[in-house]
């Protein structure tokens, strides 16, 4: 079976827009909501929907997470044997037994007072009974639900899963490891749970977060880290796929990823207008052939002169200028942009 899991993403943003939602317990706590459908194993997102506040169209009895994980998960996993995962806020039995319909399942935490859940397993008396590691579980039709008492009781609803246990790692007060004995669901739960947040992760970690006043540009450079991220994602999945030994596995980090990709959109674009008459003579890009500004240290080549425009021939300044960047081809020191476009400039193809 594929697994996904479903949630939602904050964006932060402070300016003034109706759109905007207060969430106390998340991190960012300020911002926009995003629902998004992520793959749990390596968080690409696969479809998300903004919310924009209370609707107003017809309420069609079902709520809002019914609706929004219908037309998410359905329009891309019917009937393909996938397990969706999600949070008590989207988990409901009527969404189960849709989601079934279509050939789907899921599974995720549940709040104890909603209609439909057993009322004896939401009982304080029996959570009050049960020692850590205990649960206590029923089954019917295709749906399982129970309650196992960790440090406090958990509550979880599944159609993907048979009432079992195993045995899984837990800590105590003191931060100690110990075996506890959990329900098969909650150790799939605890294990697949978390796509969205792994791409929050590999977002936040070079992402574009600027104070911005236009709540529609925020969003815009939330869409395009997340465009990044997800590129990123096929990347690590296709360098895996075509890399055999004795091929060594030494894909580039994001860091890397994002450099290259930066040269490949921007290259040598300028914003400066020209004047004058047009160059006839074609400008070939060197990246592709390496030639390229990077931080030269990487390589062992420490900080120092500037070996066009200091050094040689071409020595045009009187003044000690040093740098660390340079051509990783060439190995030499250059100033960035100036002295590097006019050392590589004879490598440009003559008129």
């Amino acid at each position: 079976r594929w697994v996904n899991s479903d949630g939602y993403s904050m964006v932060r943003f402070m300016g003034q827009c109706s759109m905007k939602q207060y969430m106390p317990l998340k991190p960012i706590k300020r911002g926009f909501k995003i629902l998004c459908t992520s793959c749990s194993c390596c968080g690409y997102v696969k479809a998300f929907q903004m919310y924009t506040g209370k609707e107003k169209t017809a309420d069609t009895g079902k709520g809002l997470a019914h609706r929004v994980v219908t037309e998410l998960v359905v329009p891309h996993f019917s009937h393909r044997n996938h397990v969706i995962y999600m949070d008590n806020f989207f988990a409901s039995l009527p969404l189960f037994a849709d989601l079934a319909k279509f050939g789907i399942y899921a599974c995720g935490t549940y709040r104890s007072n909603r209609v439909g859940f057993p009322k004896e397993l939401g009982e304080k008396q029996l959570v009050k009974t049960l020692n850590r590691g205990d649960s206590v579980m029923r089954h019917k039709g295709s749906i399982t639900a129970l309650v196992w008492k960790d440090r406090k009781p958990v509550y979880v609803v599944s159609s993907a899963h048979l009432p079992s246990t195993t045995v899984g790692n837990g800590k105590d007060v003191d931060g100690t490891v110990a075996q506890v004995v959990c329900p098969e669901i909650v150790s799939q739960y605890n294990r697949y749970m978390g796509g969205v947040d792994l791409s929050d992760q590999l977002k936040a970690c070079y992402g574009v977060d600027r104070k911005l006043k236009r709540w529609w540009l925020r969003l815009f450079w939330h869409f395009v880290d997340l465009a990044v991220t997800n590129a990123y994602i096929l990347y690590i999945h296709s360098y895996r796929a075509y890399t055999h030994p004795p091929m060594v596995y030494n894909p580039d980090d994001q860091l890397q990823f994002r450099s290259k990709l930066t040269d490949q959109l921007v290259n040598h674009y300028s914003s400066w207008k020209q004047h004058g008459q047009p160059v006839k003579s074609p400008v070939v890009s060197l990246v592709p052939s390496g030639h390229k500004i990077e931080d030269l240290r990487y390589l062992g080549i420490r900080k120092g002169r500037c070996e066009f425009c200091c050094v040689g021939p071409n020595k045009t300044s009187s003044i000690r200028r040093e740098t660390q960047f340079g051509c990783p081809k060439c190995k030499i020191r250059l100033c960035p942009v100036t002295c590097w476009a006019s050392f590589h400039s004879r490598l440009q193809p003559q008129q």
